[in-house]
């Protein structure tokens, strides 16, 4: 141990003196970067300080120059009070150009080219824009003072960035009274200086990008020199680290044993059969100490918490210890119950053994079910309320179980009877038992999901129930089914009630065709009422050929053959009235086109005695399967609403447009007539039994009620009626076309 503390010290002073070293080095090159840097922007400025200089040398040497007056070169204000600042000279007027004014020019016209900008600055200016900053004034105040500057410089921050300021005094020049004479400056004053800024960001991102090349290269010379190190101090102390090695791995599966159980929400105790060696602190808690110590004190295992129960486990099971019991019996599911604030819980328990460097350890796991168990007995009681109860089918350990709402569902038992898949079918009425085992195989084939509803018989007292039966089934990779689940709920209630609705529907429907017997024989009088009359004169004819003793038999045949036609016609008649009344037992393709002519030889007549207009749109032409004389009783109470309420209303031309058209999917029917619609109010209540706007005598309100009935229940389809902005009704039917299957 203290070898290895001074080989650690050892290696710990070479890696810093290495550090240092590699440090210090490391400043002193970054300081000669930086010092570059700071050389190379003067030297840069400089430069630019000179080129200024010569230019305004040369130009005040030759006394400024002359050029022509444009918009781009006006005449400058500065010089105003020369007396020759502008000539005219053969048509061609000049301004005088100063050194300064050129320099501004060419600085902003050729920005790109000259490079770094500079101006000159005075404490007495000629031109306001050469006003001096804050900097530029402290240093002409210096200048004015009397102190002898050669150059000036500093690297400022302005603006948020980084920049070079360098000035030099400017000196008076013999040509530099030409415009600055009234000034009162002499040869060799200082008149102000010239100043050059110099943006340092291109420099220092040079500076920053070598500074960074440098600093790479010495983090790899310093990791170079680290791993070297670090390698030399591991093979040293590698031969002192088997024994430490070890002790800290004991000492860190103890912490990670300890933490682990500590985290855990389960109460979790290792013990070695009979004493408990650790505990977390869930358990703990649920045993109200505070820590281990205090638990032995009054303890030494946790089993002296149990509550001998039926079907829980006690410190003893068989002759064998708890923990014996259950490391001997893994198969089986056990369960402890142990009470705390005279609460009890329920716990199932999960073992696991362990060698801890050499030792057997067993690791319990108390699980709180306790919410569980009582989650099971409300759905027990859920299910028997709604008698649905579940089953699961294991197929390969070919076991089938039950809950107990269907042990109930079947009047069985569970103590005295054991379920089987074949004990199930045997139990399903013999007339569906083929029924529910094509389906069941059905959705093996398929790997669907199966939904039937059938009938048992109970063994006991033969009685017959309906149940709905529901089922998924699990597969493995292979496509192989092992698991089934389902439901079965008993709908016999249910079935009843439906039945007896079914009844009632069709009581409704037959009582609302017997009400429409009377407006039937109406129209059976309307059809009949001009045959009769020809008949009648027929008969009529005779008499008097009789009585006049003018028979002869082309006019006899002729009398006869007219009497057969009309008598002919009425038996027709008879025959369209007799099919409105006669049930359909199965459905049949037939076209929708076809149900309305039959409807239209019905009610025809009495449309056309009461002036009604009718106007066909036959544009569907696809047979459907339908009950046809269900459909043709829809036709007929909304024509006959139809006519009633043109009547009623006393519209002007009345008619009725029948149209049929088809989509993909379904097949629409359009009964729209012109009349004033349905008051808004009451026009979702028209589908209402026994809701009826005509008088009690007339209306019994089952026609538009049998009318959704029989369209939604019966043809599967919907109906709806719409109120038209101009006046009028239109109810829209939309029925399925036939399938595929039926083709």
């Amino acid at each position: 141990m203290q070898t290895k503390k001074r080989f650690t010290y050892i290696f710990s002073f070479a890696v810093f003196v290495l550090t240092a070293v590699m440090g210090i080095t490391y400043a002193i090159m970054v300081q000669q970067e930086q010092k570059k840097t700071d050389e190379v922007a003067l030297s840069t400025a400089r430069s630019a300080l000179t080129q200024d200089k010569i230019f305004r040398f040369w130009a005040t040497s030759h006394g400024g120059f002359y050029v022509p007056i444009t918009k781009r070169t006006p005449p400058n204000p500065a010089l105003k009070h020369l007396p020759n600042r502008d000539l005219n000279i053969k048509d061609k007027n000049l301004t005088l150009m100063n050194p300064a004014y050129a320099l501004r020019q060419m600085m902003s016209e050729y920005t790109g080219l000259y490079g770094l900008k500079g101006h000159i600055t005075s404490l007495q200016l000629l031109n306001p824009d050469n006003a001096p900053d804050t900097w530029e004034r402290k240093k002409l105040q210096e200048m004015q003072n009397g102190a002898i500057v050669k150059e000036k410089y500093a690297f400022l921050y302005q603006n948020n960035r980084e920049v070079l300021r360098v000035l030099e005094p400017l000196h008076v020049k013999e040509g530099c009274l030409k415009c600055h004479a009234h000034q009162g400056y002499k040869i060799g004053d200082v008149r102000g200086a010239v100043t050059v800024m110099l943006p340092m960001r291109e420099l220092n991102e040079k500076k920053e990008s070598a500074i960074f090349n440098l600093s790479i290269l010495y983090i790899l010379s310093w990791s170079s020199g680290l791993l070297f190190l670090i390698y030399f101090y591991r093979k040293i102390i590698q031969s002192l680290s088997a024994q430490e090695n070890l002790h800290n791995e004991l000492i860190t599966k103890e912490h990670f044993l300890r933490t682990l159980i500590d985290t855990d929400s389960n109460l979790i105790v290792t013990t070695y059969g009979r004493q408990i060696h650790l505990a977390n602190q869930a358990l703990l808690d649920f045993t109200t100490y505070k820590t281990l110590e205090d638990f032995k004190k009054n303890h030494h295992c946790i089993c002296e918490f149990f509550i001998e129960k039926e079907n829980f486990i006690g410190v003893h099971v068989n002759g064998k210890n708890w923990i014996e019991h259950i490391i001997s019996t893994p198969q089986l599911s056990h369960h402890v119950c142990m009470k705390k604030d005279e609460h009890e819980y329920i716990f199932s328990l999960n073992v696991k053994q362990m060698d801890i460097v050499g030792t057997a350890e067993f690791i319990v796991v108390f699980n709180d079910i306790t919410e569980l168990v009582h989650s099971q007995k409300n759905l027990a009681l859920a299910q028997q309320i709604a008698k649905i109860g579940h089953w699961e089918l294991d197929i390969l350990k070919n076991t089938l179980h039950w809950s107990d709402e269907v042990y109930s569902i079947f009047g069985l038992k569970k103590t005295l009877f054991h379920p089987t898949y074949e004990t199930f079918v045997n139990m399903i009425h013999p007339d569906d038992r083929e029924m529910v085992n094509e389906a069941y195989k059905a959705s093996l084939t398929d790997k669907k999901e199966y939904q039937v509803v059938h009938r048992i018989v109970l063994p006991d007292t033969y009685e017959e129930k309906t149940v709905e039966e529901k089922c998924t089934h699990y597969f493995d990779e292979n496509g192989t089914v092992i698991r089934s689940l389902g439901t079965i709920q008993d709908i016999s209630e249910r079935r009843k009630l439906e039945i007896q609705l079914q009844e009632k529907e069709e009581m409704m429907i037959a009582q609302s065709r017997h009400a429409a017997m009377g407006e039937m024989i109406s129209m059976i009088a309307h059809q009949w009422r001009q045959p009769i009359t020809v008949i009648s004169m027929v008969a009529n004819n005779l008499l008097a050929d009789i009585e006049f003793d003018d028979m002869n038999p082309e006019s006899i045949k002729k009398s006869a053959t007219k009497v057969l036609e009309q008598s002919h016609h009425l038996s027709k008649t008879i025959d369209d009235f007799k099919n409105f009344f006669r049930p359909n037992k199965k459905t049949e393709p037939i076209l929708v086109n076809d149900v309305l002519e039959e409807n239209f030889k019905i009610v025809g007549k009495s449309l056309e005695n009461n002036n009604i207009a009718i106007e066909k749109r036959y544009e569907s032409y696809t047979p459907i399967d339908i009950f046809s004389r269900e459909l043709l009783q829809v036709f007929i109470n909304i024509l006959k609403n139809a006519k009633e309420a043109l009547m009623e209303n006393k519209i002007k031309n009345p008619a009725i447009v029948v149209s049929t058209y088809e989509d993909k999917t379904y097949v629409y029917i359009d009964i729209c007539d012109n009349g004033k619609g349905i008051d808004p109010q009451i026009i979702s209540k028209i589908y209402d039994p026994y809701f009826s706007t005509k008088d009690e005598k007339v209306g019994t309100g089952l026609g538009l009620y049998m009318t959704k009935i029989i369209v939604q229940k019966h043809l599967n389809g919907t109906i709806n009626a719409l109120n038209y902005k101009d006046g009028g009704v239109c109810f829209k039917i939309s029925l399925p076309k036939r399938s595929e299957k039926n083709e």
